[in-house]
């Protein structure tokens, strides 16, 4: 019987600089403060915009309201019409259907 033996070697990766690069410079404590105030004054400015966009929104979703609200009155217009057409047409129906069997009693 043949054994087969693998011998694996493992590599361990190195990174580093590259031939001839020196280490970057840490910053100074006052460097990475004034860091931490820009992105401070960052958020604070996105804060300030993200309350102008809800803002905004409100105003166009009072506006949609209104719009919806006309429109509701639109239909109530519209279903009160037919409500009256309908009476009319209903009456008209009633006067013609009495007309038809007051025409066939009397020739009849």
């Amino acid at each position: 019987m043949l054994l087969i033996r693998a011998s694996h070697r493992r590599r361990r990766c190195r990174i580093g600089l590259a031939p001839g690069k020196r280490e970057p410079e840490m910053p100074t404590v006052d460097e990475r403060l004034a860091a931490l105030e820009a992105k401070v004054d960052a958020i604070a400015d996105l804060r300030l915009l993200v309350l102008e966009m809800r803002a905004e929104m409100n105003q166009r979703f009072a506006q949609v309201e209104q719009r919806f609200t006309q429109v509701d009155q639109r239909f109530a217009q519209i279903d009160a019409k037919v409500d009256r057409n309908f009476v009319w047409l209903m009456g008209m129906m009633l006067t013609g259907f009495i007309s038809i069997i007051g025409a066939l009693i009397r020739a009849g």
